[in-house]
């Protein structure tokens, strides 16, 4: 499947009271486990439209996308304004 195809619906599950429900619960146990800190750095391969490194953007972690999907990316990097995460552009 390209998810390139799909970067308009992606986000939107999300939002959906069982795509909310994974997403929280996926959250909860990653930031438990990973125990994410401020100045941290992170890269997210394969990172759709960087649902997970906007949280810990937030939370100051400096954060960076890789993504073959270039609309996913595109996706990413409108989210996210100016400064929140960087991208990495495959090959």
């Amino acid at each position: 499947m390209d998810f390139d195809d799909i970067v308009n619906k992606y986000d939107t599950w999300f939002t959906t009271p069982p795509g909310h429900h994974v997403d929280r619960c996926e959250k909860e146990i990653t930031w438990r486990l990973a125990k994410p800190r401020p100045g941290e750095k992170v890269v997210d391969i394969g990172t759709g439209t960087a649902n997970y490194l906007m949280e810990l953007a937030r939370m100051g972690l400096d954060c960076t996308v890789l993504d073959v999907g270039q609309n996913m990316v595109l996706g990413a990097k409108e989210k996210s304004g100016r400064g929140m995460i960087r991208v990495c552009k495959p090959g």
